[in-house]
């Protein structure tokens, strides 16, 4: 299957679960192939089953932040894509997942940059994008996610 282009949605939700009506309303308008979403505030006490139904015929990926309330991530992929989770090691939060079924493969990552995070977050994006582009060199690399506008500065 070629994909051309592959429809994305990005947004920072500030807390999946009391907004699932909203999103449900949003794929099912929109059908966009992946879902990135910031500051999910998910624990490992949500089961991904608690979101299936907001999420029917999507692969979640999630990275939640267990440290502490807010943050984490979350990814969703249409299954007909084929999306695989990368490991990548990561200090921040991160994600990354391959959509198999585009030419050429496409890697996705999402990320949050919490306010309070120290100076060294920008170093460690670019090395993790670096990474990633590197491993990945023949394929789209796309970077979703909620920055401020000091790492924008920083890595441009």
């Amino acid at each position: 299957m070629n994909c051309p282009s592959l429809s994305i949605i990005s947004t920072d939700i500030r807390s999946v679960l009391p907004k699932l009506y909203t999103i449900h309303g949003l794929l099912y308008t929109s059908s966009p192939g992946v879902v990135a979403l910031t500051r999910t505030w998910l624990t490992s006490a949500v089961c991904n089953s608690e979101l299936i139904p907001c999420f029917t015929n999507y692969c979640l990926f999630r990275a939640d932040r267990n440290t502490k309330r807010g943050g984490g991530v979350l990814l969703a992929a249409r299954k007909s894509l084929c999306p695989n989770i990368l490991d990548i090691d990561t200090n921040i939060e991160t994600m990354w997942i391959s959509i198999a079924q585009t030419h050429p493969l496409c890697v996705i990552g999402v990320c949050y940059k919490p306010p309070d995070t120290c100076d060294t977050f920008i170093q460690a994006l670019h090395d993790e994008l670096s990474h990633t582009s590197n491993n990945f060199s023949s394929s789209r690399v796309i970077l979703l996610g909620y920055f401020t506008t000091q790492v924008l500065i920083g890595i441009l």
